[in-house]
């Protein structure tokens, strides 16, 4: 783990990169860069997960297939139950 409170990291696509942090939310980040692109997190209304874009950010169509892809890959409320001791 390279963060404090980082769960897991995965691939989404070829240029961006998932990192679940504690509170079960998934910080996307550019995978060349690093910058933050947006969150996906639960929304529990639809009962799913959604994704929340940074402001001024651009995805492409496969940027954005990637993304849902990746999001219908999470489970129900995906949790992180990192130790932090």
């Amino acid at each position: 783990m390279s963060g404090k409170g980082e769960c897991e990291t995965r691939s989404v696509g070829q240029f961006m990169v998932a990192k679940q942090v504690q509170g079960g939310w998934w910080m996307i980040h550019n995978r060349r860069s690093m910058s933050l692109l947006g969150i996906v997190t639960w929304y529990a209304p639809w009962k799913t997960h959604v994704f929340a874009p940074e402001r001024e950010t651009e995805f492409s169509g496969d940027c954005l297939e990637a993304l849902a892809k990746f999001m219908g890959t999470l489970g129900k409320k995906t949790t992180c139950t990192e130790d932090t001791a």
